[in-house]
């Protein structure tokens, strides 16, 4: 047999038949079509492709190649998808390593991104691309109302899971990427605007001196808020997290939180990161307060033989309904912006204490209490490396000031810090 030739043809490709050279004389197979192409994707990116039709005759071939030309998306990615490598990396981080609202948190994070590159291959991901992506294309998102859809920290947070999510491509045998081409990206400016919260520090200590006032009953729960606990921390702690409470030197073991997640309730687990995981020793007024608030709990599990009975795994949690149902997250939230709204609204009393700075103000979201917590600790001269550990502050950078930062070293900052929360504010 003679070896035929490709024929060419201009600007259409070549056209070739295909022989089964195992038998003799070799056996006329098909013939073939093939052209290269160069394409431009829905990201700007020039590509080029090959496509390639089989058919009976040179005439079916041509034919099968042109229906392939015709075709909007004639060439269909072979590698990982975007997308779906986003799934294959979420889905394969342990549940040991992150909570499901993480999880969740982290596909919310990268939905902004998959309708520019989710039906891009990784392989195919480059530096430009993403680069216009995170600094251009993301800022300029309008929500339904023309307002910026994205502010500066989801902008950095969306960055952060992006830098995750690729590096562990890096890592991965299902994607051929030795380098992530986000690399070379700069992460998104931190925000520069100072939070200014001078009259919500100074409603702060008049809202917990009203509280006492008041003798409230959900008092020593708001109280808590300004040991710097995030809510699912203050939520989450237990009585088998409290150490020694009847002795001066009372402390409580963070060392899990509540959250929820859709389809499985709350339910306790770790912090969210190790600086998370913390002991903070309970000093005036936290102590007493806390004393007191477990006599009367006591007495009402004592009252009611169905304490916690819908949440028996759940039972031993400090701060439950007086019918031992749980305070799930929202609830705290509700109570937090309900009592609060009272403070600020409560008439002026005739003495002229904390309370008369409370006119005319807003309800202020309960996670700003972190942020009153640390000015307060400032304030009380409290070491930033006590504050920093206090907090459960997690910044690598911050680490290193606190290493040797003990129980007793905090237990004087914060019979300090107590004194600075609860005095009364002067008269104007």
């Amino acid at each position: 047999m003679e070896e035929a030739k490709k024929r060419g043809r201009r600007g259409l490709g070549t056209v070739y038949p295909v022989w089964d050279k195992t038998t003799t004389p070799p056996k006329l197979l098909r013939y073939r079509a093939s052209l290269s192409e160069t394409y431009t994707d829905e990201q700007g990116v020039k590509r080029r492709h090959r496509l390639v039709a089989d058919g009976k005759s040179e005439a079916e071939a041509i034919a099968n190649l042109n229906k392939k030309r015709a075709d909007p998306k004639p060439h269909k990615p072979r590698g990982t998808v975007f997308k779906d490598w986003v799934e294959i990396w979420i889905d394969s981080i342990p549940e040991t390593q992150i909570t499901g609202n993480t999880r969740r948190g982290y596909r919310n994070a990268l939905k902004h991104l998959l309708p520019y590159i989710g039906d891009v291959q990784v392989e195919h991901l480059n530096h430009d691309q993403l680069n216009k992506l995170i600094h251009t294309t993301l800022p300029k998102l309008k929500d339904d109302k023309g307002k910026q859809l994205l502010g500066q920290d989801a902008q950095r947070n969306i960055y952060k899971v992006l830098r995750n999510c690729l590096n562990e491509a890096v890592r991965s045998s299902k994607v051929t990427i030795s380098v992530s081409p986000l690399a070379l990206v700069k992460a998104p400016a931190t925000p520069t605007k100072r939070l200014t919260i001078t009259r919500e520090m100074e409603q702060a200590r008049g809202f917990i001196k009203w509280l006492d006032e008041k003798n409230h009953p959900d008092e020593v729960r708001m109280l808590f808020q300004f040991l710097g606990l995030r809510r699912g921390e203050r939520l989450g702690l237990s009585w088998n997290n409290v150490k020694n409470l009847s002795k001066k030197d009372a402390y409580i073991a963070v060392e899990q939180q509540l959250v929820y997640e859709p389809g499985k309730g709350h339910y306790l687990t770790k912090p969210k990161t190790k600086s998370g995981v913390r002991e903070i020793p309970l000093t005036e007024p936290f102590l007493s307060k806390l004393r007191t608030y477990k006599k009367r709990q006591d007495r009402l599990k004592q009252e009611n033989p169905d304490w916690a009975i819908n949440n028996p795994e759940l039972k031993d949690l400090i701060f439950l309904k007086d019918d031992g149902t749980l305070i799930t997250l929202n609830n705290d939230n509700d109570d937090w912006h309900r009592i609060l709204g009272e403070y600020l609204n409560a008439p002026v009393d005739d003495e002229g204490n904390a309370r008369k700075i409370a006119k005319v103000s807003t309800v202020w979201r309960g996670h700003l209490n972190r942020n009153i917590t640390a000015t307060l600790l400032s304030d009380a001269n409290v070491p930033y490396a006590t504050a920093v550990k206090i907090l459960g502050w997690g910044s690598q950078a911050m680490a290193r000031y606190y290493d040797r930062t003990d129980r007793t070293l905090m237990r004087k900052p914060l019979e300090n810090y107590a004194e600075v929360l609860t005095s009364r504010v002067k008269k104007n």
